[in-house]
């Protein structure tokens, strides 16, 4: 095994390409090997050409006379992908993961076909847990992009170590060959100018049309513009092509207004009806892969203002004590969703729900749920021994409540201590009630 240190620093030859939608870390991928010089080599990473800068001769020497090479994607930014080779050797079957990947078949009574195979070692590439329930996910998946093969399935395995929706729409976007804007605007433009001029357009469909190149006339970006002019143009393109047509619909719905926004991309939707309506079915279907090479780019969208990784805060109430001297106690809510590999102690794709009330100062009960799928374990933490005891007491009921609910409650463990707090926010009370903050932390 070879791994040349530092990391190469793999710039793609096309930057307006979304390859970054494709190469996620700590996921392996496979390079074609173009040509390697004494300061760089040229990629093809599923179809993405790329530059990768060496740093020593021993990377060159790696790479020079194979024809591919598997890496593993350490950080993936705007401008470059950072990968580590882990082997320059002729890709072969590996016979300890194909015997893996054969055994993790058997376990659950699937035939070991060579599909089977190929998604049971893609899944054990990602450090998953294997079970039924997210290989038959997974092949479901699958099959429903027709055919597939070991890009398709490490693809639907790394999607699921990232914790994303796995479906063939998803699997089929991310596979998605995306041309840039820079060539799918005037493409399309041009396609628009010749329908009107070649053909006997009129009424409806016509002023649609119009309406359409108009939208495109502040979409174009005119690069040799002056700054301030660029900085303008640039601001419309991004307001204009940013909000997905759900964007739009809910924004319609909101505020029930019956009419649709002037310029956006709803334009260009009801175009495409038009057009399949008085039979141009290819345009319509340029128009379709416009709109389908923009949705990725606007996934990735914000809303304005958006927090992300913020603590929320919110009042509530949370009674307790006897029926003839009712109190109120504070109570801190922390969820966390692991989605990698290597995030902390819990398992990939798990979730974990910590709830704190505090009963008096400095005396805490915590509640600790790590749910792996739809299995649970339960850590219960109490201030003294007494209060442990009641715990364990109540622990069947709680094992009850989660089975009704349809989880498997595997294990339950009560411990003595004090926990640290997870959260401290000042909240304004108001006069008529005594009310604590639940600080809820996702």
């Amino acid at each position: 095994m070879v791994t040349p240190s530092p990391p190469l620093a793999v710039t793609p030859l096309d930057p307006a390409q979304r390859y970054d939608l494709a190469f996620k870390p700590f996921t392996r991928v496979t390079a074609e090997i173009l040509h390697v010089s004494e300061a760089q080599a040229v990629l093809s990473v599923d179809g993405y050409p790329m530059v990768a800068q060496l740093t020593s001769p021993e990377q060159a020497a790696a790479l020079r006379g194979q024809k591919t090479a598997r890496f593993i994607v350490s950080q993936v930014s705007p401008q470059e992908v950072t990968m580590k080779l882990v082997s320059s050797a002729p890709l072969a079957a590996d016979s300890a993961g194909q015997e893996l990947a054969a055994h993790a078949l058997g376990q659950f009574g699937l035939p070991e076909d060579p599909s089977n195979l190929t998604l049971a070692r893609a899944i054990l590439n990602q450090g998953l847990h294997v079970s039924a329930d997210l290989f038959r996910s997974l092949r479901a998946a699958l099959d429903g992009l027709g055919e597939w093969g070991e890009t398709e399935a490490g693809l639907a395995a790394a999607m699921s170590a990232a914790g994303l929706p796995i479906t063939p729409e998803s699997l089929a976007l991310m596979l998605r060959q995306q041309r840039s804007l820079a060539e799918g605007i005037p493409e399309l433009v041009t396609r628009l100018r010749q329908l009107l001029m070649e053909k006997p357009i009129a009424g409806p469909l016509k002023e649609m049309l119009l309406s359409s190149l108009q939208f495109f006339e502040e979409v174009i970006v005119q690069w040799d513009a002056a700054p301030a002019e660029l900085a303008a143009r640039l601001g419309r393109a991004v307001q204009l092509l940013g909000p997905s047509l759900e964007f739009h619909l809910e924004a319609q719905v909101n505020s029930g207004s019956p009419f649709w926004p002037e310029k956006s991309l709803i334009t260009l939707g009801r175009l495409q009806a038009l057009l399949v309506e008085n039979g141009h079915e290819e345009v319509a279907g340029a128009i379709k892969a416009f709109l389908d090479d923009l949705r990725p780019l606007q996934l990735l969208n914000s809303a304005e203002n958006a927090r992300h990784g913020e603590t929320l805060q919110f009042l509530l109430h949370l009674p307790g004590g006897d029926e003839a001297s009712e109190s109120w106690f504070e109570a801190r809510l922390h969820i966390t969703r692991q989605s990698g590999r290597g995030a902390g102690t819990g398992h990939p794709g798990s979730t974990g729900l910590t709830v704190q009330v505090e009963l008096e100062t400095g005396r805490m009960m915590q509640v600790e749920l790590m749910l792996v799928e739809k299995r649970i374990r339960a850590v219960i933490t109490a201030p003294e021994a007494e209060l442990a005891v009641t715990a364990e007491k109540e622990l069947p009921s709680l094992q009850a409540g989660l089975e009704h609910l349809g989880y498997i409650f595997q294990e339950g463990q009560i411990t003595v201590g004090t926990p640290e707090k997870i959260g401290q926010l000042p909240v304004t009370t108001p006069a008529s009630k005594k009310l604590h903050a639940i600080d809820l932390e996702v």
